[in-house]
């Protein structure tokens, strides 16, 4: 990505289900194509709008872990009700990289983590809509994981 290209921070809302908080980042050419494509992207706000890719970075290592695990089944029941267990595993092992990458990151770069008590309060209220599902089951698994305000898999 060039050093002069536009960088947008996203970062999805409720209305995505489990992938609300997860922070993603595009690069644009400039602001005009950015406000040519943005018009508005379903389910996602923006978070911050021509940073630098180091800043981008930052702000996208700093989505609550719980966001990224819960996202993670979300993405792997998304075309599937019943998908294979090893579908599921295999998108939690992908957060778990992730997850692993941000800690690095935010230790390195001394960043301060963000509160996730909105985010976990969403997810408690997602889990008791869909508790009788394959998914519902998934995502309460997820929940009795020991996690601070931060969001923070402990």
């Amino acid at each position: 990505m060039s050093k002069d290209s536009y960088n947008v921070v996203f970062e999805y809302d409720e209305t995505m289900g489990g992938a609300y908080g997860v922070r993603t980042w595009t690069s644009y050419t400039d602001r005009a194509k950015f406000e040519e494509i943005f018009k508005g992207r379903p389910g996602e706000i923006v978070v911050a709008q021509g940073v630098s890719q180091e800043e981008a970075l930052n702000l996208t290592s700093l989505t609550p872990e719980i966001c990224r695990l819960m996202c993670a089944v979300e993405q792997a029941y998304q075309d599937n009700p019943k998908p294979d267990m090893e579908l599921v595993k295999y998108a939690i092992t992908k957060a778990k990289y992730a997850i692993a990458y941000d800690r690095k990151h935010i230790e390195e770069k001394d960043l301060k983590r963000i509160d996730a008590k909105k985010y976990i309060e969403a997810f408690n209220k997602l889990t008791k809509n869909q508790r009788f599902t394959f998914k519902g089951a998934s995502m309460s698994g997820i929940m009795l994981a020991c996690f601070n305000d931060l969001g923070q898999v402990l």
